[in-house]
């Protein structure tokens, strides 16, 4: 009987090199870290920083599915105020509350996911390859 090789699974998501994380990495060294960044959202302009690696615990309570609703909310709320010139955090909460714009609590998600990837090439969103796998291994999809 003939042995038979399945073929390479091609990747759902090709992996970016390293170099956007390099040359942000240089930036921050050349110029300094904690400057200010543009980032546009619903036409919105703001200034927002980098975070550094001590963010991430508010990050991971602002996105952990084992976190309430309330401590998601008031994470991902401190999470974007303290990456947000100050000045332009009091310009989002006078934009939220405004009935004429657009900008939601999804918006302000949005916010938080671009600061959290500014100056990397990292994915934001996990690939369906991981999905495939969580459903196999039971992870999170009702199996046992």
């Amino acid at each position: 009987m003939a042995s038979h090789t399945p073929p390479a699974a091609s990747p759902v998501f090709e992996a970016p090199t390293g170099f956007a994380d390099l040359d942000s990495q240089v930036d921050d060294i050349l110029e300094g870290g904690g400057r200010w960044h543009l980032l546009t959202v619903e036409g919105l302009t703001l200034r927002v920083r980098k975070p550094a690696p001590t963010a991430v615990k508010a990050l991971n309570a602002a996105t952990g599915k084992g976190s309430s609703a309330e401590l998601r909310k008031d994470s991902m709320t401190l999470f974007v105020q303290h990456h947000l010139h100050p000045e332009d955090w009091e310009s989002l909460l006078v934009t939220m509350v405004d009935p004429e714009q657009s900008f939601s609590t999804a918006t302000l998600g949005e916010v938080m996911r671009r600061i959290a990837t500014l100056g990397t090439a990292r994915p934001t969103v996990p690939s369906s390859r991981w999905r495939r796998r969580q459903g196999i291994t039971g992870g999170r999809s009702g199996r046992s």
